[in-house]
């Protein structure tokens, strides 16, 4: 059974839904935890000018220097649109989670909100639609990027890795990881 929930956001601009339980109309790519390892890849999806990524992480630490946590990409690191679509990281001494994303204009944009709590379930859901990225955890919008007007547009499949092959991966677990076209 689908279910969907309203976010407000915290600037008071206009809610929306978030269908992040209903993977009828997306791409499941993971249901029960993985621990991320290097360029481990998990499937393929068409890509969307506006979607939304849905899972669960469990991080257990920040260990020192970039890591990897996953990586939607049409095949390279970080040179031209396309390669981060989006990709996510953490790295020691700074607590965010870095959610990169190419935009045209941008190969390397994003949002960078708080760390999640350490070892812990937390569900995730990164929206890029009507010229925004939003990231929520557990529901609440943690962070918001007004500068996706014009979203990268890619007409290949992007490849999908839990652990990317650039960056060692972090000392975490995902599960249940959907991608989902929106209109």
């Amino acid at each position: 059974v689908a279910s969907s929930h309203t976010v407000s956001l915290e600037d008071g601009s206009t809610p929306f839904q978030v269908c992040s339980d209903d993977v009828s109309s997306g791409q499941e790519l993971l249901g029960s935890a993985v621990t991320l390892a290097a360029n481990n890849k998990v499937g393929e999806v068409e890509a969307s000018k506006h979607y939304e990524i849905s899972f669960v992480l469990n991080l257990k630490s920040t260990p020192s220097g970039w890591h990897s946590v996953m990586r939607f990409t049409l095949g390279g690191n970080n040179g031209k649109e396309g390669d981060r679509m989006p990709a996510l990281f953490v790295r020691s001494g700074d607590p965010k989670l870095y959610i990169r994303s190419s935009r045209q204009g941008s190969m390397n944009d994003g949002c960078d909100p708080q760390l999640p709590p350490l070892n812990q379930d937390t569900t995730v859901v990164i929206r890029v639609a009507d010229g925004e990225m939003n990231v929520l955890y557990d529901g609440t919008n943690v962070c918001k990027s007004t500068k996706y007007a014009s979203p990268t547009v890619v007409t290949q499949p992007l490849l999908v890795y839990v652990g990317d092959q650039w960056y060692p991966s972090a000392p975490a677990t995902i599960a249940h990881l959907t991608y989902k076209p929106l209109p």
